[in-house]
């Protein structure tokens, strides 16, 4: 018999699509079988072949799309509409919205993607549509975990729903996906950025950063963080996936996450975490003091020992490392650990970080860590008030 390699390269996308659609109809036929209750969270997951997490979000669309990816790669999630929404308008309501998130994934693996804004006064203009804190439960994800990946499906029926009919609307969004294994990397598509436009305007900016300045010096401010919108016309359209896609490339420690609906795409990829939390223990950092990456590994060091030892960074650093430190100790009767302070590398920008570790009082929740650690002065300022009434300025 005759080897024939392209006749067996053939056979590979076959065998791969076969296998999805194995794992499918496996999922289907559980979900069948699986009882459900009002008020209650029904998820049924899968075992199912590797494939790129954002080429599948980009080859299935829906009115909601969700994704996230932890920093050290261990996690990540892609999810198909809302089998819950939760949110809050104010700092008052995330307890209860936290409440509701831990009541309902209390027996199960499932994890609600979502968000808490900067403050309230920000939600104008542009962010208008969007609610002070939403988090959403997938109906249909990929989730990887420990390098295995499962097709998972959350039903949360009220008792309005008729139990047969939800099943069976989940059954056929679930034969209908695409599991097209392709990468996004294989794309050519080229996105060129054909205008810019910053707001506020470069001389209004100008004013704003002289004002701060001269609440620093006048010892009114010991840090403020002011930022500006840029909106970019490009030349073709880039989907969500598409450009996390870009990000997920090019910067190799951030999280990465996104949340899209029906108004756009609320998407990100961050270098600090705000907080871990495992039963009783907490990990949190302080990510303050940045520098460029240089063109050579030579230049990138020498900036590396800018970055670590100019007294304006070592200071901007410790407002924020000591502020975390102070808010740990109220959550804490235990001594706050501090690691050794070390540098976190992106594609363009290196940043400043210090690991601090606690044990937790008894009673502690997420909310309460939650509120008492963001924003912290690392994203608003010190003081925290003052930063934050010239920010909503």
């Amino acid at each position: 018999m005759r080897f024939n390699p392209a006749s067996q390269r053939s056979t590979e996308p076959e065998k791969i699509n076969s296998a999805f659609s194995l794992a499918v109809d496996a999922l289907c036929s559980r979900l069948e079988r699986e009882p459900l209750i009002a008020g209650s969270l029904t998820r049924v997951e899968q075992n199912i072949p590797d494939i790129p997490l954002l080429s599948w979000l980009e080859n299935n669309t829906g009115t909601v799309r969700l994704y996230w990816l932890n920093r050290d790669r261990t996690f990540a999630v892609a999810g198909l509409g809302a089998a819950k929404t939760l949110q809050a308008t104010d700092r008052s309501g995330i307890p209860d919205l936290i409440r509701q998130i831990k009541k309902i994934t209390r027996h199960h693996s499932a994890h609600f993607v979502g968000g808490v804004a900067f403050n309230e006064e920000g939600l104008k203009g542009l962010w208008n549509r969007h609610p002070f804190a939403e988090f959403i439960l997938p109906e249909i994800e990929i989730v990887c975990r420990n390098n295995q990946h499962y097709l998972a499906v959350n039903l949360l029926p009220d008792e309005n729903h008729c139990t047969r009919l939800v099943k069976q609307k989940l059954i056929t969004q679930l034969k209908s996906l695409s599991f097209e294994t392709e990468t996004l990397n294989a794309r050519i598509t080229r996105h060129e950025i054909q205008y810019k436009e910053h707001l506020p305007t470069r001389t209004r900016w100008q004013t704003r950063v002289s004002t701060a300045l001269s609440k620093v010096a006048g010892g009114e401010l010991d840090k403020v963080v002011l930022c500006r919108q840029s909106r970019l016309g490009l030349c073709s359209p880039i989907s969500a996936p598409e450009l996390l896609n870009k990000w997920q490339q090019a910067n190799g420690q951030g999280y990465l996450f996104c949340m899209e609906n029906r108004h756009g795409a609320f998407m990100g990829n961050s270098p600090e975490r705000l907080f871990l939390r495992t039963q009783t223990t907490l990990k949190t950092e302080a990510v303050a003091g940045t520098a460029v990456r240089g063109a050579t590994q030579e230049e990138d060091a020498l900036l590396e020992a800018h970055l670590t030892h100019d007294p304006k960074i070592q200071t901007e650093h410790q407002l924020v490392a000591d502020y975390i430190q102070n808010r740990l100790h109220a959550l804490s009767d235990a001594p706050v650990l501090s690691g050794e302070r070390s540098v976190i590398k992106l594609a363009q920008v290196q940043h400043l970080s210090t690991p601090f570790r606690v044990e937790l009082k008894p009673g502690i929740c997420d909310s309460e860590i939650l509120l008492s650690l963001h924003p912290t002065p690392a994203v608003c300022g010190s003081p925290l008030k003052q930063s934050m009434d010239l920010i909503n300025q």
